[in-house]
């Protein structure tokens, strides 16, 4: 016989933005505790061999150095801070005076030559109108001990560096605006980098931080940490963990060296599962914020972290959207083939109404039109809906009916181009609601995962009640559980208006 689940009283509902869960006790049923981890104690309790259960204590096997300056190094040291504090040009060297102090601001006098690097730049004007200005290399991490150059401890943790680069010989001209960036690190050190921007003055040193005429400060350190975190292990910290700062990064990783540009190269890892042509390892990387939110990293109060829409050009929109090819018009639409950057902003302006020829970067990009859509299918009525599921003990099989809401009405889900046009839903059957080992589910590859079922297999286990209402009847194991969780989950297709 049928036994409807909703007349038990240990029944919980629980409703949620994109699907609902229906909590529903089944059949009693004896329950399998699983393996007894009191064993353990006899190596693992409080005063043992291993103790494990303050992660605080050294003597703990799960020990975590959490002191918010960051983990201590063999140097003892946990923060390097590099204070850039002159630039003199007047000779055939960059004379570089620093300043080197530790997380307590305590001069750090200790340093050796072969513990830094200096890297020199030039930001330099687009070729043509509608170009961005660039960052070009002139000296790439000079290591300290580089024939020719000169490291000198000055006492009180300030250090000269003189370079075996020659600024005349590239040359530098009276005014240009330049980056100085130092990176000191070694395997018993902590990374610090340091930098000064300034336009430079070719008869005088140079005074930092300078106040130049020119920038390019399109996201800061802080911004990227917001995700990658401040710990070694994920915060940005490249080619050995040097390089830790986004500002030392560009002034190697810019036009002159190609697809390690950072920006294509950012572009495509964080884009990387979404790429049509993929993009060395990171191929299999999916974002956790919206793609087509720009801001989500364009962000943190940089100078010129506007750039990515006011500043539309093909290296960075190409970055993402590369099944356009701009020399040929491929995938460009009615924009066809551009051989720069000049006409870009002519159909893609800062802001502004989209239309069939005009696509704003911003109203594109800033997940407006997809929040808006997503607006739809929230509040009142509005939703997935689970409205009942019956169990029939004669056959273990669960009969589920649900619902999509959206505007106030519901959606008819063989018909609605949300759902046709690349949309998915699908019903998720779990159990045991203390533990959710999913015994008998029969997953594979990968062991207890719920039952999975299309929602939208209206030629198999799902039929048509009308009005928008819909049934999924689904087989379970039947005695190996007592308590089940059904969930209702999805994923509208298509491209809603405004986001082309």
């Amino acid at each position: 016989m049928l036994l409807p689940i909703l007349t038990t009283p240990r029944v919980l509902l629980l409703l949620a933005l994109l699907g609902s869960l229906l909590w529903a006790p089944i059949l009693s049923a004896q329950i399998d505790n699983g393996t007894s981890v009191e064993g353990c104690v006899g190596c693992h309790a409080e005063g043992q061999a291993v103790p494990v259960g303050n992660v605080h204590r050294f003597e703990d096997a799960h020990y975590i150095d959490t002191d918010p300056a960051g983990p201590s190094t063999p140097s003892g040291y946990r923060q390097l801070r590099v204070i850039v504090n002159s630039v003199d040009l007047t000779g055939a060297s960059a004379i570089v005076l620093f300043q080197v102090n530790d997380e307590n601001d305590t001069p750090v006098t200790n340093l050796f030559a072969s513990d830094g690097r200096v890297t020199i730049a030039r930001l330099v004007d687009g070729a043509v109108f509608g170009d961005p200005n660039e960052w070009q290399t002139l000296v790439s991490g000079e290591r300290f001990t580089s024939g020719g150059g000169l490291f000198e401890p000055l006492g009180g943790g300030a250090y000269r560096y003189t370079t075996a680069f020659d600024p005349t010989s590239v040359p530098v001209a009276a005014g240009d605006t330049l980056r100085t960036a130092l990176q000191i690190s070694a395997s018993d050190l902590p990374a610090g980098n340091g930098w000064c921007d300034f336009d430079a003055d070719l008869a005088s040193a140079n005074a930092c931080p300078g106040t130049p005429s020119k920038t390019r400060d399109i996201i800061p350190t802080a911004t990227c940490n917001g995700c990658h975190g401040v710990t070694p292990d994920v915060k940005l910290a490249f080619h050995g963990g040097g390089r830790t700062e986004v500002e030392y990064c560009v002034a190697c990783h810019n036009p002159g060296i190609g697809e390690t540009d950072m920006t294509p190269l950012v572009h495509k890892i964080h884009y990387g599962a979404d790429l049509t042509q993929g993009f060395r390892r990171w191929s299999h990387v999916n974002f956790t914020r919206d793609s087509d939110n720009c801001t989500s990293c364009h962000m943190g109060g940089g100078a010129d972290e506007d750039n990515w829409a006011t500043v539309p050009n093909r290296v960075a929109c190409g970055s993402c959207h590369d099944d356009v090819n701009f020399d040929t018009g491929e995938g460009h639409g009615s924009g066809g083939a551009q051989s720069d950057n000049r006409f870009c902003a002519n159909c893609h302006p800062a802001a502004g109404p989209w239309t069939p020829s005009q696509l704003p970067v911003s109203t594109v990009h800033q997940g407006v039109a997809r929040a808006t859509e997503a607006g739809r299918y929230r509040g009142g009525s509005n939703g997935y809906d689970i409205a009942d599921v019956v169990y029939d003990s004669a056959t273990d099989r669960l009969a589920i009916d649900y619902s999509v809401t959206r505007d106030g009405a519901k959606i008819d889900l063989m018909s609605d181009p949300a759902f046709t046009n690349g949309g998915s839903l699908r019903l998720q059957v779990g159990w045991t609601a203390e533990e959710f080992a999913n015994e008998g589910s029969g997953s594979t590859p990968a062991p207890a995962q719920p039952i999975a079922v299309d929602a939208l297999d209206f030629a198999g286990v799902v039929s048509d009640l009308g009005g928008g209402d819909y049934r999924a009847e689904i087989d379970t194991p039947g005695g190996a559980f007592d308590t089940i969780v059904v969930a209702l989950e999805g994923r509208p297709g298509g491209r809603p208006p405004g986001d082309p």
